[in-house]
């Protein structure tokens, strides 16, 4: 197991690559971190490099609560008559 950080929109994002093989990408639940793969890693990077990452605001991934107030506010501004 290997875990990194990289840069995205101004925020780091941990993830963790295992394996090697054709590319599984495992995106955890709203209420979860990756850790919640832990159980199946080991079976799938047996034949496969599988990637899990932290979405944003969970486990080591950094929260962004400006990008997350912007992204509302573009939503209601897009309604009828939010704009």
């Amino acid at each position: 197991m290997s875990g990194e950080f990289v840069e995205s929109d101004g925020a780091r994002l941990y993830f963790e690559v295992d394996g090697s093989g054709p590319a599984l990408v495992l995106v955890h639940a709203g209420v979860a971190n990756l850790r919640m793969w832990d159980p199946h890693v080991p079976v799938w990077s047996g034949d496969h490099t599988v990637v899990r990452f932290d979405t944003r605001g969970f486990g080591r991934t950094e929260e962004q609560p400006d990008r997350f107030t912007r992204l509302v506010a573009e939503f209601v501004a897009g309604l009828p008559g939010g704009g």
